[in-house]
């Protein structure tokens, strides 16, 4: 029954995240300024985003996938610099910061485990708070990153209908 229930969760997570990425995708804020981010900034927005979601889909590759985030980074702010509204330049603006969180997480991870020994009350529910936070954190920038994909795919010019130039 638990490994239904971890399954269940699983696809309800997967499947909120695409409806927040299809979401964040067709605002028109974000489609005018990614097609008015400098190229440099884009392409590594776009490709780091791309790994970095490819790589939480695909498995437990924490130890690696955190790299990438150095390719995104870059682009956040300046989507939060060229956003006009200041709910969409908040958004990437926190999930630059977040970002920072989880690439640090990993020394808060082992200094509360280090302190584990003292056997502090309610230490467990402390570690279980730490683990939840970052995964939720996790979640919701790889939902923020699909978003920024499907914005890049809803924008980019293979998408656009194809214009008939001669008459026949």
């Amino acid at each position: 029954m638990i490994h239904l229930l971890a399954s269940v969760l699983l696809v309800a997570l997967c499947l909120r995240t695409l409806w927040f990425a299809a979401g964040r995708s067709r605002r028109q804020v974000l489609q005018i300024a990614l097609a008015g981010l400098p190229d440099r900034e884009k392409i590594f927005l776009i490709l780091g985003s791309a790994m970095i979601v490819g790589c939480f889909f695909a498995g437990q590759s924490i130890g690696y996938r955190g790299m990438f985030f150095l390719l995104v980074l870059p682009g956040l702010f300046a989507l939060g610099c060229r956003t006009p509204s200041d709910e969409a330049s908040n958004c990437y603006r926190k999930i630059a910061q977040l970002i920072v969180f989880v690439m640090w997480s990993d020394v808060l991870r082992h200094i509360i485990f280090a302190a584990h020994p003292l056997n502090l009350p309610g230490w467990g529910v402390i570690a279980a708070a730490f683990w939840f936070t970052r995964e939720v954190i996790w979640w919701y920038i790889v939902a923020v990153l699909s978003g920024i994909l499907l914005c890049f795919v809803l924008i980019s010019p293979v998408w656009c209908a194809p214009r008939r130039t001669d008459s026949l």
